[in-house]
């Protein structure tokens, strides 16, 4: 476990806006900052940033928190993970007082990868597989010992293996590599080229694998998805090709072969899917390395039609896309056999951008057709998150299209999500937005007896108690100590209510909600037939302190 104190340094030192607009861009909405929510399908910003508070919320999807919860969201990484990333970031010095760390997926990944090792020793025992990848896909030596390809045979020869090292059905079928059929075990791979699929950092995560029987479906099968591999969320050739996409754009291609074909001849900052279409994880995973990527898909109309979902992914994230066009019926595989190296850097180095691209494959002529693509290109760019992207691609449809770029807004005009229609109509909500900005006021409540309070708001109580400095309290880190991800999400949105109706909030106006709330229930009290000389004196007294003014 990490001390509290630590967590606490981090949540003060690390400024959530700042850290937020590292990964998307937020632009500055009067007392706050919204974005397009990067945890779901956003089309009109949604994604509000509490600088005041250290939190954010989404008022579409309800994911909210503080920078922790940001980071583990957004990169896909346990608490710890993602606390030791901050604590580096801030240069804070953390210790552990228990080393458990993520130890509960340690032998899914020692398992993954002695299979791994098994597999590529097969793919040097069975000479049809090697020469498959060496006189077929024409790959190097060099390329298939540095992406570690392997073999699976027909047998069961890994489950043996395996068995024979100590591990157990249950961890085989746990990690991918097995499944169950009735009583049966059988191998997730056999008699394919395996293609083995690295996480960031370096570690054998699950498998791709291609049959050598082209009689078998599917063609392409990949590891299901384990406590340690989501298809969604990473990219083929990332770990190795990671230090060439600095440096060039990354080039998104769609298949295994594509990329190991292209990277065997020199063209080396390439990344791919994993079996599935380019997802938002993956662009993200793609925009920490470069704001353009350029997009190789397959030159027929399956490609085409990937490659617009594809474009319009990378722009979610704030990515430009360009388009590398091949001719039909070609893939970059094909492509860079029959005509050479030197024809399709010809192709990468003078792509289309994204606009220039889908008027190609829509060839729009009558007014109806121009009609048509020019609300589908508002749609598209309107999911973009970055301005800038956004107006230079309305420049272009302006001057395309002949119309003027007033025109050409009102068209594409979105309807912005207002934020500050957040209503707090409960008085008990009232209190505790009020507590959330102004935790020193909680003295004020032990005035009170605590039972009249729901559970909600004794958490929150006891939660701001615990802190030492009150002075130095935010939201943020509130919602660090709230275990009821409910409550956590209902914090988070109450703290987004009108500003003007929070600030300047006296200690006298927070007594006198009390009153008023503390009246509420005892009125409740008596009308339910539980009555008595107290409780009467109580209501008698607390009502001529309201009627005062409560002074």
């Amino acid at each position: 476990m990490i001390k509290r104190e630590i967590i606490e340094k981090i949540l003060e030192n690390c400024d959530i806006v700042e850290l937020i607009n590292s990964y998307l861009p937020l632009k500055k909405v009067g007392n706050y900052y919204r974005a397009l929510c990067p945890f779901h399908h956003d089309t009109k910003p949604s994604f509000y940033v509490n600088p005041s508070q250290q939190l954010f919320h989404c008022f579409g999807c309800k994911e909210s928190g503080n920078v922790i919860h940001f980071i583990m969201k957004y990169e896909k990484i346990g608490f710890l993970e993602a606390v030791k990333s901050l604590a580096e970031r801030e240069g804070i010095e953390i210790s552990l007082a228990d080393e458990k760390e993520e130890k509960k997926n340690k032998e899914i990944y020692e398992v993954i990868k002695l299979a791994s090792k098994f597999y590529q020793e097969q793919l040097f025992i069975y000479p049809q597989a090697l020469n498959y990848l060496i006189k077929e896909r024409k790959l190097s030596l060099t390329t298939i010992k540095e992406f570690q390809l392997g073999y699976a045979p027909v047998g069961n020869l890994l489950i043996k293996t395996l068995y024979k090292r100590g591990f157990s059905e249950e961890l085989l079928i746990k990690s991918g590599l097995a499944y169950k059929k009735e009583k049966d075990i059988h191998e997730w791979f056999f008699n394919r080229i395996i293609f083995p699929i690295f996480n960031s950092r370096g570690k054998v995560i699950g498998f791709g694998g291609r049959v050598l029987d082209e009689k078998i479906e599917p063609k392409y099968l990949n590891s299901p998805e384990t406590a340690i591999f989501k298809k969604g969320e990473n990219l083929y050739g990332l770990y190795q090709t990671r230090n060439f996409l600095a440096e060039n754009k990354p080039i998104l291609v769609e298949g295994y072969f594509d990329l190991l074909s292209l990277f065997d001849k020199g063209i080396k900052n390439l990344v791919a899917p994993l079996g599935t279409g380019f997802t938002i994880d993956q662009a993200r995973l793609l925009k920490k390395y470069s704001e353009e990527i350029i997009i190789l898909f397959d030159g027929d109309n399956a490609g085409r039609e990937a490659t617009k979902r594809a474009a319009e992914i990378a722009l979610k994230v704030g990515i430009n896309p360009l388009i590398a066009f091949l001719p039909d019926n070609y893939d970059p595989d094909k492509y860079v056999k029959e005509k050479g190296v030197k024809e399709l850097k010809k192709i990468i180095c003078f792509p289309y951008d994204f606009i220039d691209f889908y008027l190609k494959i829509s060839h729009p002529k009558t007014i109806s057709e121009k009609r048509n693509i020019l609300k589908k290109l508002g749609e598209i760019i309107n999911f973009t998150c970055d301005s800038t992207l956004k107006e230079l691609y309305l420049n272009k449809i302006s001057e395309i299209f002949h119309i003027k770029k007033e025109q050409v807004l009102n068209i594409f005009k979105e309807k912005s999500f207002s934020v500050f229609n957040v209503e707090i109509k409960k008085l008990e909500d009232q209190i505790i937005n009020i507590l959330l900005v102004y935790p020193k006021y909680s003295s004020l409540i032990q005035e009170y007896p605590l039972e009249i309070f729901p559970e909600e708001i004794k958490e929150l109580i006891k939660i701001i108690e615990d802190f030492k400095d009150k002075e130095k309290i935010n939201t943020g880190l509130i919602l660090e100590e709230i275990k009821n991800e409910e409550f956590k999400k209902k914090c988070a949105s109450l703290s987004f209510s009108s500003e003007v109706l929070i600030s300047n909030i006296k200690e006298k106006d927070f007594k006198r909600l009390l009153d008023k709330y503390f009246y509420e229930y005892l009125y409740n009290k008596l009308t339910s037939g539980e009555s008595n000389e107290n409780i009467l004196r109580k209501i008698v007294e607390i009502k001529k302190n309201l009627i005062k003014g409560g002074k």
